[in-house]
């Protein structure tokens, strides 16, 4: 866990992550894996820079996992910078706000992932997971990309979950993210 707490406590000081974050990571999560995803899933929900932050922290603390993930730049791509391709589906979906177009969002940030090789492919599987387990806790679901579900109070379904987690696959096994993509979205995403 030292990487983790490393970054925990790089982020605080950053202001990225609050005291209840931190302590959410550390006291809710059992495994070490469990641990990483949550810290993932929670720095993606607060934006880009925040993600950029942690990405110029685990730099500095773990050179070697930036290297496997494909963080850091070289002369020929590396396979895990699958992590940008979750974060633009995700983003594209919110910017379209539209409803029932969840899936193809998934199927597509987690084939443009697994595009990149086995490391995009592995990334897209951790944060796919990760996302649908914190998802799950908080009784976050389906509608709340959009304007149906002020508050995200709804409770989310096993019937969600295994539609999402069946998206997902989909696109990381290379099925075309289209065969999800609703009518209506416009072209450009």
């Amino acid at each position: 866990m030292p990487v983790i707490k490393g970054l925990l406590d790089d982020l605080w000081q950053k202001k990225v992550l609050s005291t209840e974050d931190k302590d959410s990571v550390t006291e809710n999560q059992t495994s070490k894996v469990d641990r990483a995803r949550c810290l993932i899933d929670m720095v993606m929900g607060k934006g880009e820079r925040a993600s950029q932050k942690m990405v110029d922290s685990m730099k500095v603390r773990d050179m070697e996992l930036c290297i496997s993930l494909g963080l850091i730049p070289s002369p020929s791509p590396l396979p895990g910078m699958g992590a940008g391709d979750i974060w633009r589906a995700h983003s594209d979906m919110k910017e379209a706000n539209l409803k029932g177009s969840e899936d193809y969002y998934q199927a597509r940030g987690n084939h443009e992932a697994a595009q990149r090789g086995p490391g995009g492919k592995w990334m897209a599987e951790v944060i796919s997971d990760a996302r649908e387990k914190v998802q799950g806790k908080r009784g976050r679901g389906r509608r709340d990309h959009d304007n149906t579900n002020q508050g995200g109070a709804g409770r989310r379904g096993i019937k969600d979950s295994a539609a999402d987690q069946e998206a997902n696959r989909w696109g990381r096994n290379g099925g075309d993210p289209n065969v999800y993509r609703p009518k209506g979205l416009p072209s450009k995403y």
